[in-house]
């Protein structure tokens, strides 16, 4: 059975087909359902990264977040609003000539674009992800002076797990 099944699977060209065509759907799906999400995501790592260059020290996660968003919405060619900053002219400015230098694919960048020419997003997608492979640590400017309740559940695991091995 084993020496007919290579065999049965090349003879059947229509099931390569299907699981070819498939395959492209699922790659076009992909493309267009993640892409603006992983973008967003690389901008604000870079955001957060202070070996980088677009680094902003002074801001909250909050505000780079929403700074990520408007770099990504600018580089798309999409309506975008500059969030509300301090020293925000000086910034908006710095985003907006980095922004310049940005080529994420055809733009406009709709999901009808990114759809019909996935593979024309694959070269700043690919740059995108091998940047997130990257272990960048996401901190607050100040740091905080109070507990979170994930952080309380954490250490309140940990001293279970301690009393448990006394």
């Amino acid at each position: 059975m084993l020496a007919t099944l290579p065999s049965t699977f090349y003879a059947e060209t229509a099931m390569i087909t299907r699981i070819a065509q498939d395959y492209q759907t699922n790659f076009r799906n992909h493309i267009a359902s993640n892409f603006e999400r992983n973008c967003t995501n690389y901008f604000f790592l870079r955001l957060n990264n202070d070996s980088d260059p677009w680094y902003v020290a002074n801001a909250t996660v909050k505000k780079r977040k929403s700074i990520a968003a408007y770099i990504y919405k600018r580089a798309a060619s999409l309506q975008s609003t500059w969030p509300d900053i301090e020293n925000e002219e000086i910034l908006q400015n710095t985003f907006d000539e980095r922004v310049r230098s940005i080529s994420l694919g055809p733009t406009p960048i709709t999901e009808a674009n990114l759809y019909a020419k996935a593979n024309m997003y694959l070269p700043f997608l690919y740059t995108v992800l091998t940047y997130m492979d990257n272990q960048v640590h996401i901190l607050e400017p100040v740091p905080q002076d109070f507990a979170t309740k994930g952080y309380v559940h954490r250490k309140l695991h940990e001293v279970r797990y301690l009393i448990v091995e006394m």
